[in-house]
């Protein structure tokens, strides 16, 4: 979604680059909003969503085209908007985390040590292919309650 090389329509719309950007937390509420109508849409020929995938991915890293997006702005955004907004439309979903980058980890502790953000996790995974194996471990081991699930390492 935001910060995803594969999600880049909604910021490359404001810029002619593809590194060095910043989402505006106005387009926050817009981006949640359609999920609720795509969810609302799916109700209406029989179809549950049960959970969603918010993908954030190489946040922070120089060498990907990227958002610039800290590891913090996605507790914010999942925090202060996400769930504001699904909320407000009586929607309910459970939440996967992607990260596809797991280089720091710090990216993923931003969600796992905030008490707001964290109550709305029901799981996470993450693509480690440029990862660091002593992170995933001590991420796994220490939040044990998250079944983290790591994959392409």
């Amino acid at each position: 979604m935001m910060g995803s090389r594969c999600g880049s329509p909604s910021w490359m719309l404001f810029s002619s680059s593809l590194s060095g950007v910043i989402l505006k937390t106005v387009l926050f509420v817009p981006c949640v909003s359609f999920f609720v109508d795509f969810i609302y849409a799916s109700v209406a020929f029989l179809i549950v969503i049960p959970a969603l995938i918010l993908r954030f991915g190489a946040l922070y890293e120089g060498v990907y085209p990227t958002l610039l997006l800290e590891a913090f702005a996605p507790v914010v955004f999942i925090f202060a908007y996400f769930w504001f907004v699904f909320a407000s439309n009586s929607v309910e979903a459970n939440l996967l985390v992607f990260y596809f980058s797991f280089c720091r980890l710090c990216f993923c502790r931003g969600f796992v040590v905030d008490s707001g953000a964290s109550r709305y996790l029901s799981g996470s995974v993450f693509h480690a292919s440029v990862g660091v194996v002593s992170s995933m471990s001590a991420l796994r081991c220490g939040f044990s309650v998250f079944g983290f699930y790591f994959f392409d390492l």
